[in-house]
This record gives C-alpha cells, sequence and structure tokens, in this order.
C-alpha cells in the first residue's frame, strides 16, 4: 500500500472585508464611475443624477415664482392679518427696527401692506411706538396686540398708503 496522497491545497477564500451597516455603494471607488452596475453605465448615471437635480431646482423656482406672483397680485385682498401674525411672531426685532426707525422687518410689513413709502412707514411706526408696545410687564398677549396696533396705525388717515390693508 502506498502512503496517502496529500490533498490538493483549497483555494483560499478571499476574505471579504466586514463594512458593517454600510458598504461601498460605488464597488469600484468613486473614480471609477464606468464601472458602476459592471456595464460601463456610469455616464448614463450622471446623466440621470444631473437630470434629477435640474428638475428639482425648477421647481423650486418656479414654486418661489408662483409665490412672489401671488404677493404681486394682493390689491384685492387684505393682508392685515398677515401683517399681524408676522408682527407678533417677530415681535422683539420688530420692536428694535422700529425704535431705530429703519431695519429688515419694516421693510418686510410694508411690502406686506403694500406701502409705498417705506420712509413714512418706519416714521408712522417709530412716532407710535409707544401705542404698539404699551409698557405692562404682565401681559402675556403684549407681541399679539403688538400686531393689530401696527395694523392699526398703518391704516390711519395720516398713515401712509398702504394697499393690502
Amino acid at each position: 500500500m502506498s502512503p496517502p496522497r496529500p490533498k490538493p491545497p483549497a483555494a483560499k477564500a478571499k476574505k471579504k472585508r466586514n463594512t458593517g451597516f454600510c458598504s461601498d455603494p460605488f464597488p469600484g471607488g468613486l473614480g471609477n464611475m464606468g464601472n458602476i452596475g459592471g456595464g460601463g453605465d456610469g455616464a448614463l448615471v450622471l446623466v440621470l443624477v444631473i437630470t434629477s437635480v435640474a428638475l428639482l431646482l425648477s421647481s423650486t423656482v418656479t414654486s418661489l415664482a408662483y409665490l412672489s406672483s401671488c404677493l404681486g397680485r394682493q390689491n384685492d385682498r387684505d393682508n392685515s392679518a398677515a401683517v399681524s401674525a408676522f408682527v407678533a411672531a417677530n415681535h422683539v426685532n420688530v420692536a428694535n427696527d422700529i425704535a431705530r426707525g429703519r431695519g429688515e422687518t419694516i421693510d418686510t410689513i410694508s411690502e406686506m401692506a403694500g406701502c409705498e413709502d417705506v420712509e413714512h412707514v418706519a416714521l408712522s411706526l417709530q412716532a407710535n411706538f409707544r401705542f404698539i408696545f404699551p409698557a405692562h410687564p404682565n401681559d402675556n398677549y403684549a407681541h399679539e396686540r403688538a400686531g393689530v396696533n401696527v395694523v392699526a396705525v398703518l391704516r390711519t388717515e395720516n398713515g401712509p398708503t398702504c394697499d393690502h390693508l
């Protein structure tokens, strides 16, 4: 009897790298876009990504254009509730800007209310600061009243001409 033949060495199995939950989405690496999916369709993937981003941006721009066109067509609409809500939500910044007689919130209020002269709006609001923001330390609704009071000042006969109030 002859000695037992040694078995041929088994081919070593390649060890898979344990990547856990996050596996490599680009098997050939990011620099190897041509090998995605093994068929050289990297250019197609790139075109699809660019098209998707372009469509997303285009729909965003369209939405913004629609919103701005709606803001421009408010001559037949009363915007006093929106102005009042804006002042209530931003009452600290509005109070600071009215006290200074200028600022971004005054510009926004003027635009929302459809006022022609921003400087006249700023002066009217500044002259009526104590009416808009009366000092009541225990008043939990002062910010809501401030919004209503801003609209009241803008609606007065001596106030600025505002088309949307």
